[in-house]
This record gives C-alpha cells, structure tokens and sequence, in this order.
C-alpha cells in the first residue's frame, strides 16, 4: 500500500510540473513573439533613414569638417562593437558569431573593441586584445546613449578609420546569422539613388543632417 501511495504522489507531482512548465512555455512564447515582432519592425525604419540621407547628400559636396560621418580618416584602428549573450546553453549561437569574428577581426591588431554580453567580453579578452568598454552589466537600451557618445567621440577625432557593429541577425527562432554591419564611415554605405528627387528642406541641410546622422547610428545599433 505504502508503495502505491508513493507511485500515487508521484504521478501527481509529475502533473503539476507539467502544468508549471506548460504555463512557463506559453509566458516564453509570447515574449518570443513580442521581441521577434520588435526585431523585424525596427528594420525598415533604419533603412528609411539610411535613404533619406543617401537623398539629402545626392548631388551636394558634402564638407567632412561640416560632416565628420562622411570623411575617411587616416587612422589605423577599427572600432568593434560585439553583441553577444551574458549566458551559454543557446546552442551555436555564440559560436557561430565568435568564429565570424575571429576571421573577420581577431587576427587583425590594429582593432578596438566594445562589448554587450559577457561572453563576448570573455572572448575579447582571452584573445588578448584591446577592450574599451564593457556593457554586459547593464541593459542593453539603457547603454545605447553611453556607446553612442563613445563612437562619435572617437571618429570625429580620428581614432578610428572605421566602425562596425558584429552581431546575430534574427532570421528565426531557430536560426541566426553573423552580422558583420559597416557603421561609419557613411560614404561608404550610402545607397546609390537611381533618380535624384526634390526635397524642401527646413530649417537647412546641415541642421537636419546633424540631427538625423547620430540617430541613424542609435536605430541601427537599437535594432
């Protein structure tokens, strides 16, 4: 009897974690869906920007001293920001991107780095380079005006030569590929306009410029 009544009980815990973990799997579908949702919105509206830009500079000398996010710098460096996960157990998907990285940038020395996720932090430093900044300890949106200041400060004085930003683009849930995304300089990633178009632009080309530059650079590292 006693055994029955074990086999009883168990059978009824059993039950319980599977409603426990049944409702665990709901709350995490419906985040999913919400973050997935929020990922591929954000994409158009960057690339709308980008398109205006590309428009409002079409045609125009654009004066690097004026536009510091146009001019190539002299300088040797790469700037590198590198988003990872804080934690393992999500399958190939940091090691997929940290073996991108190692054939794109980890060979080079000339290469600074910045880091959201601490895996990321760890591998930048076990490779032994330069880390400038780390963000893994803080949320992610809430670090985006530090990093953003910290990119700008360091192109417009000619540190860095260029700017890229090295993640995981969600294609689904199930499936990821490495990004390796050309920040600045724009010149170089401005698309090409098959028909220029007239724009009204106010108050003036320099102050909605200066406006809209920095926060492409914040929607593209957001999205």
């Amino acid at each position: 009897m006693a055994n029955i009544r074990l086999i009883k009980r168990r059978i009824r815990v059993s039950k319980n974690i599977a409603q426990v973990t049944k409702a665990m799997q709901m709350v995490a579908a419906s985040k999913m869906k919400k973050a997935q949702e929020k990922a591929v919105s954000q994409k158009p509206y960057a690339q709308k920007i980008l398109e205006l830009v590309s428009q409002f500079s079409k045609g125009k000398e654009i004066d690097p001293v004026s536009y510091p996010f146009f001019k190539k710098n002299l300088g040797k460096k790469n700037l590198v920001i590198l988003v990872s996960t804080n934690k393992g157990l999500c399958g190939s998907l940091n090691s997929n991107l940290f073996r991108s990285l190692n054939d794109w940038f980890l060979k080079d020395a000339e290469t600074d780095f910045v880091t959201f996720g601490e895996k990321g932090r760890l591998l930048v430093l076990r490779f032994g380079k330069n880390l400038v900044a780390d963000f893994s300890s803080s949320l992610f949106l809430n670090s985006v005006g530090a990093l953003l200041n910290l990119i700008i400060e360091g192109y417009t004085k000619g540190i860095y030569k260029e700017v890229y930003l090295v993640y995981n683009n969600f294609l689904s849930i199930l499936n990821h590929e490495p990004v390796r995304k050309l920040l600045l300089p724009l010149g170089e990633i401005l698309t090409e306009e098959k028909s220029a178009k007239d724009f009204l632009i106010e108050p003036d080309l320099k102050t909605v410029l200066l406006q809209l530059l920095p926060h492409y650079l914040e929607v593209e590292i957001r999205k």
